[in-house]
């Protein structure tokens, strides 16, 4: 192919299709492998980028809730939170904790004049609205107001328990209208708490208090509290036929 520019004549072959061809392919290959070495160095720098800026997002997510708790934090008394759990573990013992209802009921039948002749513990222990329990049979006599003040104050006693029967029997010996003599069974169930498995996870919100939790823990501070006194020589109970309450 010939054209001119003014005086000068300029010549240009055309290059076979077949050679073109090969050129263009080696082009097109240059191109592929500079994208797919695109696609290896810079597309996972890019999902690095994104996970980090991610991670970033929930470690500011952490760093608010925490400040948000450790406000909540320090609104709080240490010695009303102590105050209060004490209340609380006097009002359901540990799980397992016998013998503090054991001596709690010592404390209670000796103060009031009523002499327990037997004491026994059911083995089988249960649940009640997922607290859990143990149940307590027992012999008693005493006179009858003595016996009627005992059952008052354990229905306002801490720990707290229950009395679920009663049978007595009025002694036909005994000739006083006023305070007759009575004898008879009992069985009580004592209540107990379990510690939480785990504390959670630090950045969750601290569990708030509802407004009649408040006014139930109020309502315990009027309950008789009953602390463990006992020296090394009571700490040993029997506990069966035998009574382990001398008077």
């Amino acid at each position: 192919m010939n054209f001119k520019i003014g005086n000068t004549k300029f010549r240009f072959r055309a290059l076979p299709l077949r050679l073109l061809v090969k050129e263009l392919g080696i082009a097109v290959g240059i191109c592929v492998i500079i994208f797919v070495f695109f696609l290896i160095f810079t597309i996972p720098k890019v999902f690095l980028i994104i996970n980090l800026f991610g991670q970033l997002r929930e470690q500011d997510l952490k760093i608010k809730q925490l400040n948000s708790k450790l406000n909540d934090l320090r609104t709080l008394s240490e010695s009303d939170l102590f105050d209060s759990s004490s209340l609380l573990l006097e009002a359901l013992p540990l799980e397992g904790d016998i013998y503090k209802i054991i001596n709690t009921i010592k404390k209670i039948f000796y103060e009031n004049h009523v002499n327990l002749t037997s004491f026994a513990i059911n083995p089988e222990s249960g649940q009640d609205g997922g607290i859990s329990y143990a149940s307590l049979n027992l012999s008693f006599s005493s006179t009858f107001p003595d016996f009627k003040q005992t059952v008052g104050i354990l229905d306002k006693t801490l720990p707290l328990i229950s009395v679920e029967s009663i049978k007595v029997t009025l002694s036909t010996s005994s000739d006083d209208i006023l305070f007759p003599n009575v004898s008879g069974k009992m069985t009580l169930k004592s209540f107990f708490s379990s510690l939480p498995k785990d504390l959670g996870k630090a950045e969750k919100p601290l569990p708030k208090i509802s407004g009649n939790e408040i006014n139930l823990i109020e309502s315990l501070r009027s309950y008789k509290r009953y602390f463990e006194e006992l020296s090394s020589e009571e700490s040993a109970v029997t506990v069966g036929k035998e009574n382990p309450f001398p008077i």
